[in-house]
């Protein structure tokens, strides 16, 4: 079959993308970026010219409406299954041109650093960030993740990987020269953006010029109605929550003695967790006596809607660094435990005024 001929549908069926009408490529892993690419482009662009590559972190629901490339990322951390990684990732850099030929003419837009990254070969391509203020955070002197992986990008393992995998497998933050161009939401401050270039784009402002049937696609695509946002209106204190469980940093239990001590300082009638798209700890269970909202969407799509927030509460999660200022933030932080410690490193401040807050 010819390439012309061949094409990828939404499981739902409901959008096709043919091969020779690709004009972009939307490689994602969080949320965030997912709506800023949403936001970048016209409706036409995201629903007949684009095929999205995902992994476990976007949520089924949303993949399945997309005409987008699944590629398992998550795997049981046996011998068993470390091995079966490493295969699965060989053969998926071997075989990329030839089950995923539409990427070589395509515009790239990506997330690096990440397992699907590995479909960018030696493409040029735009960094969509993964979060607010996600270069100030993580891309300084004192952050663990960025350290972890410049020194990985000079071992002998990662100048391996590199050829094999691509470099923006393993030079993220757009540090490498494939990098084109690197979209962020807010000024950042970091030396990987020096000699970049950079656009900054606000999401208010590219959601208020958007046509009203792209914002109708976007909610349909996140499944939000007037109901989440009447629901998200009734509470005025907030817990944002991160995958700390997901992420293997805490176990369930170390992670439930954490909340109840944090969750005992409040109000519990007037709070709502909204929890981070990749966190599936069953809060439910554990504290049924607050409110849950867990569609994986983040806040900074429901804050297009004016929600009314009068308190934020988190550990370390990087979603209230854009609440309004009149918003008062109670802010626990890594500190509170070693692990976490561990996984932010010591540069995990929120850029914004807080109550800095003990157990």
């Amino acid at each position: 079959m010819s390439i012309s001929r061949k094409s990828i549908k939404s499981r739902d069926g409901k959008i096709e993308v043919k091969y020779d009408e690709v004009e972009n490529v939307c490689i994602c892993v969080v949320i965030y970026a997912l709506l800023l690419y949403l936001l970048l482009h016209k409706l036409e662009t995201i629903k007949k010219h684009t095929i999205y590559i995902f992994d476990e972190s976007v949520a089924q629901n949303i993949r399945s409406k997309l005409p987008s490339v699944f590629i398992r990322t998550g795997y049981p951390h046996t011998l068993k299954y470390k091995i079966y990684r490493k295969f699965i990732r060989l053969y998926t850099a071997l075989t990329r041109n030839i089950k995923h030929p539409y990427i070589k003419n395509a515009n790239i837009y990506a997330q690096d650093g990440t397992f699907p990254a590995m479909l960018i070969g030696k493409n040029k391509y735009a960094l969509l960030t993964d979060g607010p203020l996600f270069f100030t955070t993580n891309a300084n002197e004192g952050s663990a993740y960025l350290e972890k992986f410049v020194k990985k990008s000079k071992s002998f393992v990662g100048k391996l990987e590199k050829l094999i995998y691509g470099t923006p497998f393993v030079a993220n933050f757009g540090n490498n020269t494939q990098c084109s161009k690197i979209y962020l939401t807010e000024e950042n401050e970091s030396p990987l953006l020096k000699g970049k270039n950079v656009e900054i784009v606000s999401l208010k402002k590219l959601w208020n010029e958007s046509e009203y049937d792209k914002k109708q696609f976007i909610l349909n695509l996140f499944n939000i109605s007037p109901k989440d946002i009447d629901l998200l209106n009734s509470y005025s204190i907030y817990f944002f929550s991160n995958p700390i469980v997901v992420d293997n940093i805490l176990s369930k239990n170390e992670y439930f003695e954490i909340l109840n001590k944090i969750f005992s300082k409040y109000d519990q009638s007037k709070m709502i967790i909204k929890t981070h798209p990749r966190d599936t700890f069953n809060y439910q269970k554990y504290f049924p006596q607050i409110a849950v909202f867990n569609k994986p969407v983040n806040i900074q799509l429901l804050s297009l809607f004016d929600i009314s927030i009068e308190k934020a509460i988190t550990i370390y999660s990087s979603s209230v660094y854009e609440l309004p200022e009149n918003v008062k933030l109670d802010w626990f932080g890594p500190d509170i435990h070693p692990n976490i410690k561990k996984y932010t490193g010591d540069n995990c401040i929120p850029p914004r005024p807080y109550n800095q807050m003990s157990l």
